[in-house]
């Protein structure tokens, strides 16, 4: 069932605030490859199915990791932790202290495909 957003009641910001405290996990999904080093905060991933195991990670369109991810060919999805939560705020774009979307926040490793991985 779908409702049209001329029949909402709830404001945008009460909504984008009740979303916000909705429990889910946080991941970061990160690729590395010709279209460059890019990774962003998630929190729609999903297992699909094990066999073969796959996952469904939702990204905006219009994200910079999107395009990259595409362009290279692959990406990683690390599950964070709650001691994590510095990791989160960094790949979403809002750092409590240096610059936003810094690989240096973390120690990472690399998978064979190249991507960064938590």
């Amino acid at each position: 069932m779908s409702i049209a957003p001329d029949q909402l009641t709830t404001p945008r910001q009460d909504f984008i605030a009740a979303m916000g405290n909705a429990a889910t996990g946080v991941t970061v999904v990160a690729t590395e490859g010709p279209a460059g080093r890019f990774a962003q905060t998630v929190s729609a991933m999903c297992s699909v199915t094990a066999d073969p195991p796959s996952l469904l990670v939702c990204v905006n369109e219009r994200s910079p990791l999107a395009g990259a991810a595409a362009r290279n060919g692959h990406f990683a999805v690390s599950v964070l932790s709650a001691e994590q939560a510095h990791v989160s705020d960094v790949f979403a774009g809002r750092p409590a202290a240096g610059a936003p979307y810094d690989f240096g926040c973390a120690d990472w490793d690399t998978l064979d495909t190249g991507s960064p991985l938590l």
